[in-house]
């Protein structure tokens, strides 16, 4: 194998790669990055056998072939280098020189053979549905936060994609809270729907983010995995396995108060008032009442805050507790102006959306009250 390529196109897609290469040492192929030469282009790819990414960047191929390079060690080093083209050539037992065109700059790297590279799953020919990287991104930051951190009996550590003609959308859940984010899709042509793990969430929306927003995601599936192809770039993942909860049943029918929040305002009063709260429920109160919505915090032999904020509301108070970094989690993830809350009494979930925008819906499960009194206020 000898090719020259670009140090910026060479960094650029190894910044990507990282990510689908495995956290932590299991086998040594899985700190590796996969370089395979071609006519034109190399084929670069990292896997941890959930998740694979391969990119491909543009090079002048002089001999056509393979070689595996420890993936972060390649990107560190690559991002030192001037910018200019770079210089790969295989050597005898599985060792790569580079060579930068810019200064006396010669390196050698230590690779693996060709045969510890485990065989990954082919993408099928036919195409499950459509979306725009641009739709695909908004989806999953405004709705994949909500993934449970790991799988319970009742709650799977994943998020629902979900395609139909004409609108593509995303669930998730942790079993305290739900997001729901649909949008209007022109792309989406089939109907069909994928468990996707969180550690894919998080790389997709790395590779949305990279991309123009116009582009079109193309996304396929075999028995076990889905397959997603961005312009040259493609992920596959396995597939979670088990039933997603039955979330239309959780969201909330009927509310019997409407509130329209500042969403910079009620944020800055959340994270102040929740420098009070406990350190495990992060619970702090919303007392409702005409014209005035009190947050309050309070740790019991560590002090309390209280704060205010005016609101259009002329109806009979209500009590209720929340966890702080389950709002801030919305807020963080909305760009609006105006948001709404919704609620029902201080048993019932609470729910959160942008103002005048349908499609978003984020519920929240309450705490109860005898919980979070601390000290009082």
């Amino acid at each position: 194998m000898e090719f020259n390529v670009i140090r910026a196109d060479l960094v650029r897609e190894l910044a990507l790669l990282q990510g689908a290469a495995a956290s932590q040492l299991t086998l040594p192929a899985l700190s590796q990055v996969m370089i395979e030469a071609r006519a034109g282009t190399i084929a670069l790819t990292t896997t941890d056998l959930e998740v694979a990414l391969t990119c491909h960047a543009p090079a002048t191929v002089r001999e056509p072939g393979s070689a595996m390079l420890p993936v972060r060690v390649l990107h560190a080093y690559a991002k030192l280098l001037p910018d200019a083209g770079i210089s790969f050539k295989s050597e005898p037992n599985d060792w790569v020189t580079l060579i930068s065109d810019r200064g006396h700059i010669r390196t050698r790297m230590a690779g693996l053979a060709r045969e510890h590279w485990p065989q990954l799953p082919r993408r099928p020919e036919a195409t499950l549905g459509e979306i725009t990287a641009g739709d695909l991104g908004a989806l999953i930051s405004q709705a994949g936060f909500a993934v449970g951190e790991e799988d319970t009996r009742f709650i799977i550590a994943g998020a629902l994609l979900i395609l139909k003609p004409g609108s593509a959308a995303l669930v998730a859940t942790d079993g305290h809270r739900l997001a729901y984010m649909s949008r209007a899709s022109t792309r989406c042509a089939l109907e069909g729907q994928a468990l996707l793990p969180r550690k894919t969430l998080r790389e997709l929306q790395r590779l949305a983010g990279a991309a123009a927003p116009d582009l079109t995601v193309a996304i396929a599936r075999d028995q076990n995995h889905i397959f997603f192809t961005l312009g040259d770039r493609h992920l596959v993942t396995r597939e979670v396995a088990g039933k997603f909860a039955d979330w239309e049943r959780v969201l909330p029918k009927n509310f019997k108060r409407d509130l329209e929040l500042h969403r910079q305002t009620f944020s800055d009063c959340i994270q102040r008032v929740a420098e009070f709260s406990d350190v495990q429920s992060h619970a702090i109160r919303l007392l409702i009442g005409p014209g005035e919505m009190r947050l309050r915090g309070a740790i019991q032999d560590v002090g309390e805050a209280e704060e205010s904020m005016g609101i259009a509301y002329d109806g009979e108070d209500v009590e209720i507790a929340f966890n702080a970094t389950y709002l801030m989690d919305f807020l963080k993830a909305s760009e609006a102006e105006m948001v709404r809350l919704r609620l029902g009494d201080a048993f019932g979930p609470g729910e959160l959306a942008i103002a005048g925008v349908d499609g978003y819906r984020y519920v929240v499960m309450p705490i109860k009250l005898d919980h979070v009194r601390g000290a009082a206020v």
